[in-house]
């Protein structure tokens, strides 16, 4: 049963991988010329960024024998682009419904990304094939990660309903890269089960949140202080 559950979670081509992050850019293009407004194209960036993160951290182009560590480097580097553009487009939308940064939102943001920083840090401690090198690197992007969940959580909790998916798919999405840090930091073999996990997040982020006005006259309006027109 071991040996067949190995299989199975190897058996995720590169080529796989390509095709899922494609058609999850794909969608968040479909969605921004749909709705076109400020909300819809941050998240259109933060896939197609995530994306080209994707290609580095997969090895889908083809990176150089010891090149492995940078091209992680550099993938991360996207990702956490993707998720600070992620943060502002949930903090727009979060401001445009007049949603305080307080309550249950916050109260769940701040749990899993302190809670995922102490879970990283007993690793440090416990594991004797732990790469103290990689801690600073790692704590850096829990930082972008971080603004990502916390701002997600306080729209989604604050908004209700299907938004509260939202929240569900930032927080798989962390799960997913605390899958990565652990291979990184400890050579804890969980790498493998991030495909079975990060496109979900990516998806609920993309799909369930409430779009802002289809030409994004208001959220316009919002950060100029000016008059809306008629």
């Amino acid at each position: 049963m071991k040996h067949s559950q190995e299989c199975f979670l190897s058996s995720m081509s590169i080529w796989t991988k390509l095709a899922i992050t494609l058609t999850l850019s794909a969608i968040s293009v479909v969605l921004f010329l749909h709705y076109r407004n400020i909300s819809r194209k941050r998240c259109m960036w933060a896939m197609l960024l995530s994306t080209i993160g994707d290609l580095f951290m997969t090895n889908i182009i083809g990176i150089p024998k010891g090149m492995e560590l940078m091209s992680t480097i550099i993938g991360a580097a996207f990702f956490g682009v993707a998720h600070i553009l992620y943060a502002t487009c949930f903090d727009g939308m979060r401001k445009e419904k007049d949603i305080p940064i307080k309550g249950v939102g916050l109260l769940v943001g701040l749990v899993a990304v302190f809670g995922t920083w102490v879970a990283l840090l007993v690793v440090m401690l416990t594991k004797s094939s732990f790469k103290p090198v990689m801690f600073p690197l790692i704590s850096l992007y829990l930082v972008a990660i971080g603004v990502n969940v916390v701002n997600v959580c306080i729209y989604s909790f604050g908004a209700k309903r299907w938004n509260l998916l939202n929240a569900f798919g930032v927080i798989v999405f962390l799960v997913s890269d605390i899958l990565i840090f652990l291979e990184m930091l400890a050579e804890i073999p969980t790498r493998e089960y991030v495909w079975y996990v990060y496109p979900f997040g990516q998806l609920f982020l993309l799909l369930f949140n409430t779009p802002l006005s289809k030409r994004g006259e208001e959220y316009t309006a919002l950060y100029c202080k000016c008059d809306m027109k008629p």
